[in-house]
């Protein structure tokens, strides 16, 4: 049993599959589930796994649109994809791009864990906001506390695609 009621909504297609416990949202889909807002183009929500899969589409320049939008509390990410767990309260995300203190931290991989805190995999943090940053600090893998800090282990400086030669033992 979940915690809460999962409320969903979406302005183009709906689907209620109750046999394979199946609900597919399609264009502008909507779900909450207590202090959770998951924004994104296409939702398929499994029943039976207790799981939320969430994606965005390309428009016909090859832009993504309606990327997945994860809010919980002050936290906000946005993704290229998002699997969320009800049961579990983690969810794993690709590509993701959120702000933190001044910067912004891109990451390919991170895991949002229950207590609000993430672990993300090679990801840069930058406070130029350009989609390629100019410069950055390369980290293979950090620990986020949102609002607070972001803890890593080695890392390298960035400058215009170029690895500087000087090294970071670790940040925070």
């Amino acid at each position: 049993m979940l915690e809460s009621q999962v409320n969903y909504s979406a302005e183009g297609y709906k689907k209620v599959d109750v046999v394979n416990r199946r609900v597919t949202l399609v264009r502008n889909a909507r779900v909450d589930y207590g202090d959770i807002d998951i924004k994104a183009d296409s939702i398929q929500i499994d029943m039976k796994a207790n799981e939320l899969f969430a994606i965005g589409r390309k428009d016909t320049t090859g832009k993504m649109k309606g990327k997945p939008v994860f809010k919980q509390g002050t936290q906000e990410i946005e993704a290229d994809d998002l699997l969320y767990n009800f049961k579990t309260k983690r969810a794993i995300a690709s590509n993701i791009i959120t702000k933190q203190q001044e910067g912004l931290l891109h990451s390919s991989k991170t895991k949002l864990l229950e207590d609000g805190t993430s672990n993300i995999y090679r990801s840069t943090y930058s406070t130029c906001d350009a989609d390629t940053p100019h410069f950055y600090i390369n980290l293979p893998r950090a620990k986020i506390y949102p609002g607070k800090k972001i803890v890593s282990g080695p890392g390298n400086l960035v400058l215009e695609g170029i690895p500087l030669p000087v090294f970071l033992p670790f940040a925070y």
